[in-house]
């Protein structure tokens, strides 16, 4: 059921939250198999539906997510829940106040079902390591969710809750969205407070939302969306009241401009197949389409986008190297070690983010969306020694961020949508818009989602 579903069921009384969330708490016990949670918030969820059962009784629901169950990534920290962020260092972890997107959801009244598995500390796009191991692909156990928010998309995908909390910094929440075949939202830079969230780098660190369908999502971003003053990444621009309104709209007459030279030669035939399908669908309802070429350095800004992630990833997590290395998962010190590098470089990949931002301003000055695929590739074996492109093995991490790294360095929203299965495992249609301009993201996700739908 929707988020919409659901609440005009709580509201006729045909269906209470607590019923809602008990269905779901046992769904959750029988495919704890698929490892989606670090920790079942069972007691707590109970309490906080029937909350929101006396709430709908009297007819004053706090607001449109009230009595919805969600999970968080579990990087996110809570006072009531540990927070290990999937490693064994931080089991146990109990931090002294909520994150603001917590104390946001609590005062709206949704319900929290637990803290979702995730790669460790953030940091790999596969979602194969984790200290209670990786997260199972919901269409083929075999396979990883993607990382690093592996839960937060699996759970989704199996319809153990309405939406999760995920976060994006070089792609992680898209890439499991793409693999695992849900919606994921990366909205705009500093659109949602990333306030007690830990952090992998702040200065490309976002909250992203998972769901079903595109309304969900709108629904939770209207909620999330707003400027916190006591985080410095978040912008004081105006937050839309409903981030849906566009949804349902006539595409016909939007513009899209495709960079088809970029991604065409290195993508999985089968992933290539669906995405030239959904664009010829969406030609035929009227979207304006027209072919791109990116500027000519643009991939040499990918390694500054690297320098900036690596270098924060290495600060944030360097006292912990140092003391505890043993505790830290497979391949992972390694990884951190590259972002200890010259300050120079970092302050050079800082400085020339707004550069990159300008080039994207100006790129997408002429048109609405860019539309490409998510990923170049379906989900992997976990430990997989990378993704197979045209007959030739390439590197898991490079490939699976090769068409997310520039909306995270930029901060332009994008959003990963099911395309359809290839080989049997979802792939992901990607829509980026102008910075601040969700709505028209989700208004072109609910034609492709209805779609896409039509064909199930």
């Amino acid at each position: 059921m929707t988020i919409k579903e659901l609440t005009s069921a709580y509201k006729s009384g045909s269906l209470t939250p607590s019923e809602h969330i008990k269905t779901l708490l046992k769904k959750i016990d029988e495919t704890s198999d698929y490892r989606y949670f670090v920790y079942v918030a069972a007691n707590e969820a109970l309490r906080s539906a029937e909350e929101a059962d006396a709430r709908y009784k009297e007819g004053r629901p706090l607001s449109a997510v009230d009595g919805i169950p969600y999970g968080l990534k579990d990087l996110v920290f809570t006072k009531d829940m540990p927070t290990t962020l999937g490693s064994a260092a931080w089991q146990g972890y109990m931090a002294p106040e909520d994150a603001e997107i917590v104390r946001i959801l609590k005062d709206a009244g949704a319900v929290c079902m637990g803290k979702l598995n995730m790669q460790e500390r953030a940091f790999g796009a596969a979602g194969d390591v984790s200290y209670i191991g990786y997260a199972k692909n919901p269409y083929d156990k075999s396979k990883v969710c993607g990382g690093s928010s592996s839960g937060s998309a699996g759970a989704v995908a199996l319809g153990l809750l309405s939406f999760s909390i995920s976060t994006d910094t070089g792609g992680s929440g898209r890439i499991p969205a793409s693999i695992c075949g849900v919606m994921g939202m990366k909205p705009t830079h500093g659109r949602i407070s990333i306030r007690g969230v830990y952090p992998v780098c702040e200065e490309l660190d976002h909250v992203g939302i998972m769901s079903s369908c595109a309304e969900d999502n709108a629904a939770v971003l209207s909620v999330l969306a707003g400027y916190d003053p006591k985080d410095p990444f978040c912008r004081d621009v105006p937050a839309d009241d409903d981030y849906g309104s566009k949804i349902g709209e006539d595409i016909r007459g939007l513009k899209a401009c495709v960079p088809r030279k970029y991604f065409s030669g290195c993508c999985q035939e089968g992933v290539l197949s669906l995405y030239m399908e959904c664009e010829k669908r969406l030609k035929s309802l009227g979207l304006d389409i027209t072919d791109i070429d990116l500027p000519t350095d643009f991939d040499a800004y990918r390694p500054l986008h690297q320098a900036l992630l690596l270098g924060n990833a290495y600060a944030n997590n360097e006292e912990e190297i140092k003391s505890h290395p043993e505790l830290f998962g497979e391949g992972l010190i390694g990884r951190f070690l590259s972002g200890d590098q010259p300050v120079s470089k970092y302050i050079n990949a800082l400085h020339t983010r707004e550069k990159f931002r300008n080039i994207w301003r100006d790129l997408m000055k002429n048109f609405d969306v860019m539309i490409l695929p998510a990923l170049p590739a379906v989900a992997v074996e976990p430990f997989a020694p990378g993704v197979i492109i045209n007959g030739k093995l390439e590197a898991t991490a490079p490939t699976y961020t090769h068409f997310l790294w520039f909306s995270d360095y930029s901060g332009f929203p994008s959003m990963s949508v099911p395309m359809g299965l290839s080989e049997g495992l979802p792939a992901g249609f990607q829509i980026i818009a102008k910075e601040w301009d969700e709505s028209t993201v989700y208004k072109v996700a609910h034609v492709l989602e209805l779609l896409c739908r039509e064909d199930k």
